[in-house]
């Protein structure tokens, strides 16, 4: 998520707590892989949208096993 503004080697802090809402960072597992996108509502179903413009929102479909996703509330830069 470079253009959200993390960068790799960043630490994220994450808020179990928080239901994701639309456009939020957040971290999520699809199919036992964890990723990092923002979060989409669209009608009915859940999507995760990249930062790349351009690309297209990655529709969550029933039989994916997707797990709900940690909200990122910080970001932590090691700048040395």
């Amino acid at each position: 998520m470079n253009d959200a503004g993390s960068l790799e080697g960043d630490l994220l802090i994450v808020d179990r707590t928080i239901e994701p809402l639309n456009n939020h960072a957040v971290i999520a597992r699809i199919n036992d892989e964890q990723t990092v996108k923002r979060s989409g509502i669209y009608t009915e179903a859940a999507s995760l949208v990249q930062e790349h413009p351009g690309s297209k929102p990655i529709v969550i479909p029933p039989v994916m096993d997707f797990r709900t996703p940690r909200v990122v509330t910080y970001v932590i830069r090691k700048t040395a």
